[in-house]
């Protein structure tokens, strides 16, 4: 389910139960009136932080979406509705929120890739853990956690290029070097004498930076989006069958 729909449904729920709690003024009992004057401001409070959700959700919805004449008219209708989310007021919300959900159906999506890779040439000292880490980030990837995706990719990598030194080397450098990043991995291997295709040493780097950008606090918060997300599966996919 899309996150923004997610929201949407949350909000509808949390909208309900202020209706039931705005029924206090029938009530004369002085504890269930004072638990259900708590209960309203709780709800307000969800309801309010539900609304600044959807509205940040919103562009990364958008973002994930392909931008073709048609949908770029429903988006544009989508966040009309969404900049009209009030928590202050009930009825114009319930009215954008109608209007939201009526666009959404309108939308028109392509299937997600599945994108898969050949195992049968990794070590088998590695493979099940390339193969869980690969198939995880896919999830990630098709559920929309895009930053989770891209990190389990910079660790596939790294479990490969491991391996590569302790090929090469039969040394295991984790133990002498635990915390060394894939740039100064590839060096080692270059001083080896294992000269990688330019373009896979290209490939490396471009999934490490953007795996930096995404585990480490920047001054702006980085947000891949589906596309930028699907193209390191990619290159990992490529990686992988290039290496073995």
């Amino acid at each position: 389910m899309l996150k923004i729909q997610k929201d949407i449904n949350n909000l509808k729920t949390y909208l309900n139960r202020l209706s039931n709690t705005n029924k206090i003024k029938d009530i004369k009992t002085k504890r269930i009136l004072k638990f259900n004057t708590s209960n309203k401001s709780l709800v307000q409070k969800n309801i309010q932080y539900t609304i600044s959700s959807i509205k940040n959700n919103f562009w990364e919805f958008s973002d994930n979406l392909a931008k073709d004449e048609t949908n770029i008219k429903i988006l544009n209708k989508v966040y009309d509705g969404v900049k009209t989310l009030n928590y202050k007021d009930t009825d114009t919300t319930i009215d954008a929120l109608i209007q939201i959900e009526d666009e959404l159906k309108k939308i028109k999506t392509t299937p997600d890739l599945k994108i898969t890779f050949d195992a049968k040439k990794i070590p088998l000292e590695i493979k099940e853990e390339i193969v869980t880490d690969f198939n995880e980030a896919h999830r990630c990837y098709l559920s929309g956690n895009h930053r989770s995706s891209i990190i389990l990719c910079g660790r596939v990598l790294e479990i490969v290029l491991h391996r590569k030194y302790f090929e090469l080397t039969s040394l295991d450098i984790l133990e002498k070097n635990p915390g060394i990043g894939l740039g100064t991995l590839i060096a080692k291997l270059q001083d080896k004498n294992i000269n990688f295709d330019p373009g896979v040493t290209q490939q490396i780097h471009l999934i490490n930076q953007t795996r930096i950008h995404s585990v480490h606090i920047k001054k702006e918060t980085f947000y891949p989006t589906k596309s930028q997300n699907q193209a390191i599966l990619l290159l990992t996919q490529d990686i992988l069958e290039k290496l073995f």
